[in-house]
């Protein structure tokens, strides 16, 4: 009988950690690997010691059947407080501020039930790891928001969003021991498939033990050909939806380019009109 053929590019091949599912299956695992490389990431990222992790629903409820439900990628609590941890591996939301500013919001309603007193209200953070750039404005890969004023006065610390752009590291050449924990797990998210970057990874990997972990975790689970099927869906999905939007523009630059038209012939009409009269 003939051996089937196995879906894995090839030998020694990894998943791209920059798609939801395969970053789902790198963090939100049930090993003791994939719960340190969570844990050590989320301490780069907050900047903050965590002593006990523990994953959460990914999908809350809202109050009514009219409102969104939010689906998240990884949801966990962190020492009584929630986070979570969102990637986004292309800019397909036109207008991902005022998602994530959503998610961050609906964290701290759905985990702030009535009848609690408001200095009881937790803490919640909205990790987003971004595959496309962000702010243009701004050279820095790891980016915190909270609400303030107008003059940088901080109003409270309940909602903490922070912004990971891979896009803005990673480039040659890497001098690993001036990059910041996060900014280091930044480059491994960025580069971690990469044949021609096994080098970095290594170094990257005895830098940070979490990002042992992870590298260990990543090599599991890209031994596993369902995920593998899972990776290719979605980037047939991605791809799909590129398409839809380009086609979009397209139409939307045909209309404007016969409005156009349209308007110059109107005016040359009036033009006429005028000259009969």
């Amino acid at each position: 009988m003939e051996k089937k053929k196995s879906i894995i590019p090839y030998e020694g091949a990894l998943l791209n950690p920059r798609r939801d599912t395969t970053f789902k299956a790198l963090f939100g695992g049930e090993s003791a690997d994939s719960r340190f490389a969570l844990k050590s990431f989320l301490e780069a990222v907050l900047e903050s010691r965590i002593e006990d992790i523990q994953l959460a629903p990914n999908e809350l409820s809202g109050d009514s059947d009219d409102e969104k439900q939010p689906r998240f990628d990884l949801t966990c609590t962190i020492d009584g407080e929630k986070v979570n941890v969102e990637m986004q591996s292309s800019e397909t939301f036109l207008n991902y501020a005022n998602r994530v500013e959503y998610y961050v919001a609906h964290l701290l309603n759905y985990y702030s039930p009535k009848g609690i007193h408001w200095k009881d209200m937790t803490k919640v953070y909205q990790v987003s790891v971004l595959n496309f750039l962000f702010d243009r404005s701004s050279p820095a890969a790891v980016s915190q928001y909270q609400m303030r004023s107008e003059d940088g006065r901080k109003l409270n610390s309940r909602m903490n969003v922070y912004i990971l752009e891979l896009p803005k590291l990673g480039e040659e050449p890497l001098d690993i021991e001036k990059l910041t924990s996060a900014e280091r797990w930044c480059t491994f998210l960025k580069y971690a498939d990469d044949p021609e970057k096994t080098d970095v990874i290594k170094s990257l990997c005895s830098a940070e033990a979490g990002i042992m972990k992870a590298s260990t975790v990543l090599s599991e689970i890209s031994m596993n050909e369902a995920e593998w099927l899972a990776e290719f869906a979605r980037d047939v999905a991605e791809r799909d939806h590129m398409d839809l939007v380009a086609s979009l523009e397209e139409a939307h630059a045909a209309l404007a380019e016969k409005e156009a038209e349209n308007k110059r012939l109107r005016a040359q009409l009036e033009e006429l009109q005028n000259k009969c009269q």
